[in-house]
């Protein structure tokens, strides 16, 4: 039986109870996390635009998709781990759930050398070939190059949260990422408004967060939930869950990293239009991200739905939870594509500090056209999260594929011949293509995903 050292320990059973309620019930401390991360992003982005200019501005953000490259892998291997972490937690499986746990520590630790040495070695040459411009170069890699040493930070908070969410504890993730950005913000300002650090400063402030955070959580795991906790001889019996640990993981990080790649040839596509069109991008990659990620979260939450569901094979309140959770989505992608339309611009000008009438329209056209595609993003999302917590491996790798051709077709063809607005309309035309693709392979394989009850359509 899986119980908790202290009683205050939060754990979820998502197997017993209204389907909708417990998602939502998990979703929005994810919700309210995302909020607090994007008041970061907004005041990083602040500081930056009214302390610091329009170049480091462009320094910051020509590099943005490399870090988010970096960043999608660390968080999408952990949630590839802990699919098997959450699925021995719906199962009451406590040896597996400690083995599992054991072996994401291990496989975390190998990825990390080699992703943060391999990164730091080829920096210059993978700016080069993002095409970041002369007079913002070393701006540029000064700010890449610290959060890269600091990436064990970012890496081990990802692993944390993720093992909190995996026995339904999304609230500590949360307190903790709102003392992370609220930290970051307050040394954002000291650096780079009080001590003149520069580009320096703001990715040291993130580094020192990410620290700090995953500190926390770790601490957290260690002392309220022993029972996720290894012991001693379930690293070495953790070698029997390797394969599945590294088939999950890495699957998942490889259909993401391969988006993220076509996004890092996506902006070294961008960046050939110039230092204008780099901070247009910027400032509109900053409010598609933050609604975005309202969509975005509702696939985590039902990840973990079902996941623990599949463990205890509740396979009816999957099918129910997958198509329900469509529906809101549905939903909220279209009340956020209005509100876009008549506000983008004024974020644009609040957000950023920039005052060029240009770049402040490129960025709300480009927030407009891009938000115009949320409704087959969230379709996407929502079946592809659901697959992956299933097991369903090849279905995302595939996605991550057609998504990274889509990208590189409208950066060799589509960005030369139209300019910004055809950065603007890849990404709707891309999640039309991924979310057609994921629906139909849902509906063909979804006999084989429930066989064991009777689909009533």
């Amino acid at each position: 039986m899986i119980t908790t050292k202290k009683s205050t320990a939060i754990v979820r059973d998502m197997t017993q109870g209204s389907p909708i309620k417990l998602i939502l019930a998990f979703y929005f401390p994810l919700l309210i996390g995302s909020v607090f991360g994007q008041l970061y992003n907004i005041a990083d982005t602040a500081v930056v635009g009214y302390f610091m200019g329009e170049s480091a501005f462009a320094a910051v953000g020509a590099t943005s998709s490399m870090y988010v490259l970096m960043s999608s892998m660390a968080s999408s291997m952990n949630n590839g781990f802990v699919i098997i972490t959450t699925q021995a937690f719906g199962a009451k499986d406590e040896e597996k759930l400690r083995q599992s746990v054991a072996g994401s520590f291990i496989l975390n630790g190998m990825v990390i050398v080699v992703l943060t040495f391999g990164s730091t070695l080829f920096l210059r040459p993978l700016m080069r070939i993002l095409n970041t411009p002369a007079e913002i170069f070393e701006q540029a890699y000064v700010y890449m190059l610290t959060l890269l040493i600091g990436f064990v930070a970012t890496m081990a908070n990802w692993m944390f949260a993720s093992i909190l969410r995996a026995v339904g504890n999304s609230r500590t993730p949360l307190y903790f990422s709102i003392f992370a950005n609220l930290l970051n913000i307050a040394l954002d300002i000291l650096f780079v408004v009080v001590f003149k650090f520069g580009v320096f400063g703001v990715a040291f402030a993130t580094v020192i967060s990410q620290f700090l955070s995953a500190t926390g959580s770790g601490f957290v795991v260690f002392k309220n939930y022993r029972f996720v906790f290894p012991k001693k001889d379930d690293f070495k019996k953790s070698i029997r869950l390797w394969g599945k640990l590294f088939s999950s993981g890495v699957s998942l990080s490889m259909a993401f990293s391969v988006i993220h790649i076509g996004t890092v040839i996506y902006q070294g596509a961008i960046n050939k239009l110039g230092e204008d069109v780099i901070s247009a991008y910027v400032a509109a990659n900053k409010i598609t991200s933050m609604t975005m990620n309202i969509i975005l979260l509702l696939g985590t939450a039902l990840a973990t739905f079902v996941s623990q569901n599949y463990g205890a094979k509740q396979y009816v309140r999957i099918k129910y939870a997958i198509k329900q959770i469509n529906f809101l989505s549905i939903a909220v992608a279209a009340l956020l594509s209005i509100l876009s339309y008549f506000f983008g611009d004024v974020l644009v000008k609040l957000i950023t500090g920039i005052s060029s009438p240009q770049i402040i329209y490129n960025a709300w056209v480009y927030v407009v056209i891009v938000t115009m595609g949320f409704i087959p993003l969230g379709i996407l999302h929502m079946v592809r999260s659901g697959m992956q917590a299933m097991g369903e491996r090849l279905p995302s790798i595939i996605s991550g594929f057609l998504e990274l051709g889509s990208k590189c077709a409208g950066a060799m063809y589509i960005i030369p011949a139209l300019g910004f607005i055809g950065a603007s309309i890849t990404l709707p035309i891309m999640w039309i293509v991924c979310a057609t693709f994921f629906t139909i392979t849902y509906l063909v394989k979804r006999n084989k995903l429930f066989k064991k009850v009777e689909l009533d359509v």
